[in-house]
């Protein structure tokens, strides 16, 4: 049987979310994932993360593309049937599948237009294929990136804690992950509320009171790397102006969590 501890150890949930387990193994994870909430929880969280650095690289196929084949099909044998297709499970590896789908895509229209009458055209897609193969290439950073993230919190010795906002913002959660064997902390932003133009989050760090600056929080990044402090005995999350300040804004508090 699956336990915790092995599915932990093992970092058998980072395999599992990225498709590399063998069926069985993965039918035991599902198992002991439907019966352990907390490995639902830790699974939810890292497929969230996951996604929102995703999408934040999604791949539009451009519109000359999408003429071409609409115009191939529009004149192809119309008995021929379109069937939708089924959604899938979400992959950590979706990025990448994306970026190979669009190349493939681009062969089969240079297949097509050979045979027509648009080959004057070939060249500006031939064009607009090297733009996607250099997306392609930061797509498949963009998967190590993300590779390496959800390596880092699904590590046994990550921890995991959730800053709920105060009346000031209640409707902020700041999902934190820290390993101290590593020296590592990171912060989810996804659900932190836009700020004025002329503020800034910024996170401090309680080291035998007093506050030590972890960085101001970019929510441009979904996922964001903070300043490591060492015996650290709470995180704590103020707003402050525009770059940060030199010492938090104690009125201005809107989270904190104790380790």
């Amino acid at each position: 049987m699956m336990t915790k501890d092995k599915i932990l150890k093992e970092q058998l949930l980072e395999q599992y979310l990225l498709g590399d387990l063998e069926p069985a193994v993965s039918d035991q994870i599902e198992l002991a994932i439907s019966k352990d909430s907390s490995l639902k929880a830790m699974v939810d969280d890292m497929e969230l993360d996951l996604e929102k650095l995703g999408q934040e690289h999604a791949l539009s196929v451009p519109k000359t593309v999408k003429e071409h084949l609409m115009h191939e099909i529009s004149n192809s044998n119309p008995s021929s049937k379109v069937r939708p297709m089924k959604p899938e499970r979400f992959k950590a590896w979706f990025s990448l599948a994306a970026a190979a789908s669009v190349i493939l895509f681009l062969n089969t229209i240079y297949l097509i237009v050979q045979n027509g009458d648009i080959k004057q055209e070939l060249t500006e897609i031939s064009s607009e294929s090297q733009q996607l193969k250099e997306q392609q290439r930061s797509l498949i950073s963009s998967y190590n990136n993300q590779e390496t993230l959800l390596a880092f919190i699904s590590n046994p010795n990550t921890k995991q804690y959730s800053l709920e906002g105060n009346k000031l913002m209640p409707d902020t959660k700041i999902v934190s992950y820290v390993n101290h064997d590593e020296k590592q902390v990171m912060v989810n932003t996804a659900a932190m509320q836009e700020l004025d133009p002329d503020h800034d989050y910024q996170m401090w760090a309680d080291v035998e009171g007093e506050m030590i600056n972890m960085g101001v929080i970019n929510l441009n990044e979904s996922m964001l790397a903070m300043t490591y402090i060492d015996d650290a005995e709470s995180f704590n999350i103020t707003i402050e102006p525009k770059g940060g300040s030199d010492h938090p804004t104690v009125e201005r508090l809107i989270s904190n969590v104790y380790l």
